[in-house]
């Protein structure tokens, strides 16, 4: 950005010192040739300029959320990763998009080391794992989408992060599996 702003600075001090001469040479009528020295010197930086300021902009809006905001439908959805690169969902937000009725006490018995309370007021969060578990024994259309969703979105992506980095949590893993194989078959009926 430094950059874009010492070649406006420049190229505003040329026009300056020519506006200089022109109005010093031939009065108000040097004027009019300086036009389109301004029109042929000014508008690239320009628009670099406002690039810059655009990406600094976002740079400063976004940098408090970066890598913890997901968005499902207009659903903003808060994320915690973990040393471990395993990612943490806030309970409440998946609440409010399904509206499923599991209380926090059943979540914790069944889960496990997939549930833990996380973040400013200690609000109870799944891991990505158990939440994938848990939605397959949700029923309906909108816990599908939910699920394939956090699958895609937020799941595949700590799964690479873990295998890049050799990280296995195996606790958590099978913590969620043994609560996917206690479950009753009738109650999966969004697949295995």
């Amino acid at each position: 950005m430094l950059r874009v702003l010492l070649t406006v600075g420049l190229r505003l001090a040329i026009l300056g010192v020519v506006a200089w001469w022109a109005w010093r040479a031939w009065g108000a009528s040097g004027l009019v040739p300086l036009c389109l020295l301004a029109a042929v010197l000014l508008p690239h930086p320009v628009l670099d300029l406002s690039s810059e300021l655009w990406r600094a902009l976002r740079l400063a809006v976004w940098a408090p959320v970066e890598g913890r905001h997901f968005s499902y439908r207009g659903h903003s959805v808060r994320v915690i990763t973990d040393a471990d690169h395993r990612r943490w969902i806030d309970l409440r937000d998946v609440r409010k998009i399904l509206g499923f009725t599991a209380s926090n006490t059943s979540l914790s018995i069944t889960y496990g080391d997939g549930y833990r309370l996380l973040g400013p007021g200690a609000s109870a969060h799944l891991c990505d794992e158990a939440l994938l578990t848990h939605l397959r024994t949700e029923p309906g259309a909108e816990a599908l989408k939910f699920r394939q969703w956090v699958e895609c979105d937020i799941a595949f992506a700590a799964r690479r992060l873990r295998a890049r980095f050799g990280v296995r949590d195996q606790a958590v893993v099978d913590s969620a599996q043994r609560a996917a194989s206690s479950a009753p078959a009738g109650k999966r009926p969004n697949g295995p």
